[in-house]
């Protein structure tokens, strides 16, 4: 992905979204650089992020308690065909 930034504009693409969606950031993940989770959220303005402040790119593997809680929460809260 990060030699796809710059190469590939999403400006807009996502603003009536209707699909539910969840943005999960790493705080360290400087896979695009320090701005990623700003273009991210910028680019999905009607997603939900979590920033995950301790993490880099393996939130999962770097928070999995945290991860697995936020998600459950979004699936159970947010996803109406369950």
């Amino acid at each position: 992905m990060n030699r796809s930034m710059g190469r590939i504009n999403l400006t807009g693409l996502f603003e009536k979204n209707p699909i539910p969606t969840l943005i999960l950031e790493g705080k360290w993940d400087l896979t695009w650089g320090e701005q990623k989770a700003d273009i991210l959220k910028k680019n999905h303005p009607n997603a939900q992020m979590v920033v995950f402040e301790k993490s880099g790119h393996g939130i999962y593997d770097e928070g999995p308690d945290r991860f697995f809680d936020v998600l459950r929460s979004f699936i159970l809260n947010r996803c109406v065909y369950l």
